[in-house]
This record gives structure tokens, sequence and C-alpha cells, in this order.
């Protein structure tokens, strides 16, 4: 990790994003993991971790749900995966879409 230094993190989890900057857990189930989680953040200069709504990471969850070449962990597209492609382009176009909300 090196070279990172700078990180942004971007999760439909607002429940995670609040675990990660709460103050006592140690009686979370999680605990264990989220102390991890701490010590990974810890180690660059500059990390944002913020709550976004899954709507606008369409493309993160189109991509969740393909099927990529993979070769181990990591994931590789020669090209722009077709699952995104027009969704990366509603966004170039600032087209925006409605949120739906369960009540």
């Amino acid at each position: 990790m090196e070279d990172f230094k700078n990180l942004e993190v971007e999760t439909d989890s607002q429940i995670a994003t609040q675990l990660l900057s709460a103050v006592n857990i140690d009686n979370h189930p999680l605990s264990n993991i989220i102390f991890d989680c701490r010590s990974l953040i810890r180690q660059f200069d500059n990390i944002n971790i913020k709550h976004i709504f899954r709507e606008a990471n369409r493309c993160a969850d189109a991509l969740a749900a393909d099927k990529p070449i993979s070769v181990g962990s990591l994931y590789f597209y020669i090209s722009v995966p077709i699952c995104i492609s027009n969704l990366l382009y509603a966004d170039y176009l600032g087209i925006s879409y409605p949120r739906h909300m369960l009540m």
C-alpha cells in the first residue's frame, strides 16, 4: 500500500459507514472485523469513507452481477463491459434516475 496514500471509499451501506466511525463497538458481534478495517484505514494518509445511495452506484451494482474474466481476486476488462455501457453513457449525459423509497 505504499503507493496509495489517498483513498475515497463509497458504500451504499450506511450501517458500515456508521460502524467505522462509532466510538464504542467492543460489544458488537462484528467488532473484530471493524477493528481490522480501522487498522487498514490508519495506513492511509487521507481517507474519505462516505455513504452513497445505491442508485448512485448503478455501475458497481451491474459489475457485481456480471461474470468477468478473473485471475485470482482481480477482474480484468479489455473494454467497457456491455452491462454498464448504457449506464456510463447516461452518466456522461448527466441523466439521473429517481430514487425508489420503500415505505
